[in-house]
């Protein structure tokens, strides 16, 4: 392609750079937490939370990316967790063996 005398170049615009997570494996250790204080982990919405959250740890993706895996990782975990009740700790678990309760 030729220049056209006395034309100003526009500026071409760059994509996202990707963003290297700092630490990996945090996020989706989190999301495993709370799906597992609910016992839900293994529903279809907790699959999908776990497997963003994974994605996101996993390492390099733009901003956009990033972003729009949030976005689904947080509302799996809301549809996951809702109306569920919290599972009991071990310590809960022991005492209501032994007959002392929670």
């Amino acid at each position: 392609m030729a220049k056209t005398p006395g034309a100003i170049p526009l500026p071409v615009e760059q994509p996202t750079p990707p963003i290297a997570i700092a630490s990996e494996g945090d996020f989706a250790e989190s999301i495993r937490a709370v799906l597992d204080r609910f016992d839900v982990a293994d529903t279809g919405d907790g699959i999908v939370a776990l497997r963003a959250a994974r994605t996101i740890d996993g390492g390099m993706l733009t901003g956009g990316a990033i972003s729009s895996l949030l976005k689904v990782t947080m509302e799996a975990v809301d549809r996951a967790t809702r109306g569920a009740a919290p599972v009991g700790d071990l310590m809960d678990e022991l005492a209501a063996r032994r007959g002392l309760g929670a």
